[in-house]
């Protein structure tokens, strides 16, 4: 399961990063903390259900073709 939690985190950063936005940014988009936003990246808890919700649809708004799944399958 870690390396599981390992593959959000390091999906979660590559949104981010795809936006290029920096924490604070990306936490003010999802309505959550900066710190938040850092304990997902580096794997140290994981956005509950609606949080997955929300990085789907930003990831969409900006032509990502992301699914719910694609944040906890594959790479």
């Amino acid at each position: 399961m870690a390396s599981e939690s390992l593959k959000l985190g390091k999906k979660i950063r590559g949104l981010r990063e795809h936006l290029g936005l920096n924490q604070i940014d990306f936490a003010a988009r999802l309505n959550v903390r900066q710190s938040a936003i850092s304990m997902w990246e580096r794997d140290q808890q994981t956005p509950e259900r609606q949080q997955i919700k929300q990085l789907v649809m930003l990831a969409r708004e900006c032509g990502l073709e992301l699914t719910y799944d694609d944040f906890y399958n594959g790479d």
